[in-house]
C-alpha cells in the first residue's frame, strides 16, 4: 500500500492539512461569538489571505524535508502525526496574523480591523506597544466604554509592563456584569496581571475560571506555560 505522506503526494496531504484546518479555524473564529469575527470571516480578502498563508506554510516543510533528503515516508508514524499537528498549529496561527494584518495594512481606519490585529498580537504576545496603541485609540472612539475593548486594554497595559494602570482598569468592570464570552477573557487578563506580579495564589484563583476551549490558540500556549510554572510554584 502507497505510503499516504509520501514526497509524491504533497498536495492530497497539504489538501487534507487545509481541510482540517478550516474546521479548527471555524472554531477560532467562534471565539466569544463575537459579531465583528464573524463579520471578518466573510471577508472575500481575509478568507484568500488565509488560504494563501496555509498552503505556504503546509508546502514549506515539506520542501524542507526533500532538501534534506529526509522524506516524510522515512519518519515512523508516532512522529509523522506529531509534525502534521505542529504544522497544522503553526499554519492556523500564523495565516490568520497574516491575514488579520493585511486586512489592517487595507483599511487602518476600520475598528473592526483594529481591534483584530489587537487581538491577535494580545494572543501571541507580540509587539505589546503597537497592541496598547491600538486597544487606547478603540477606546478612545467611544463615550462609552465597552468591556470587551476595556478588558483588552488592561491586558496590553499588562503586558507592556504597566500593572498599576492594568488593575486600574479591571477594577472599572463590574465582576458581576461579566458573563457568558466575556468570563474567560476578563479571567485571563487577571490571571496575567497576577501570575507577572508573582501573586500566585490570586494567579490560581483565576485560572480555574478559564475555559481553555475557548480560548485562541496564542493564548493556549501562554496558559500550558502558566499552568506549568504554578504547579512548579507549588511543590
Amino acid at each position: 500500500m502507497k505510503n499516504p505522506v509520501d514526497g509524491r503526494n504533497y498536495f492530497i496531504v497539504g489538501f487534507r492539512i487545509f481541510h482540517r484546518l478550516q474546521k479548527k479555524w471555524q472554531n477560532y473564529l467562534d471565539y466569544g461569538n463575537a459579531p465583528f469575527i464573524r463579520l471578518l470571516w466573510y471577508s472575500p480578502i481575509f478568507r484568500w489571505s488565509l488560504l494563501v498563508s496555509c498552503c505556504v506554510l503546509v508546502t514549506i516543510p515539506f520542501l524542507l524535508m526533500r532538501l534534506w533528503t529526509v522524506t516524510p515516508r522515512h519518519i515512523d508514524p508516532q512522529t509523522r502525526i506529531s509534525v502534521l499537528d505542529f504544522i497544522q498549529a503553526s499554519a492556523l496561527r500564523r495565516s490568520a496574523e497574516r491575514a488579520t494584518e493585511n486586512l489592517y495594512r487595507i483599511d487602518g481606519s476600520n475598528v473592526v480591523y483594529r481591534n483584530n490585529l489587537a487581538a491577535a498580537l494580545l494572543s501571541e504576545r507580540q509587539n505589546p506597544e503597537k497592541a496598547l496603541r491600538l486597544t487606547l485609540e478603540i477606546i478612545q472612539e467611544y463615550e462609552e466604554i465597552h468591556y470587551a475593548s476595556a478588558i483588552n486594554h488592561a491586558l496590553a497595559l499588562a503586558l507592556n509592563r504597566r500593572y498599576e494602570e492594568a488593575m486600574d482598569w479591571m477594577n472599572r468592570i463590574p465582576q458581576e456584569e461579566i458573563q457568558g464570552a466575556l468570563k474567560t477573557p476578563y479571567r485571563l487578563a487577571w490571571l496575567e496581571i497576577a501570575f507577572e506580579r508573582q501573586d500566585m495564589e490570586a494567579a490560581r484563583r483565576h485560572a480555574r475560571e478559564i475555559q481553555e476551549d475557548v480560548l485562541m490558540p496564542g493564548d493556549k500556549v501562554w496558559l500550558e506555560r502558566v499552568l506549568y510554572e504554578l504547579d512548579q510554584d507549588r511543590s
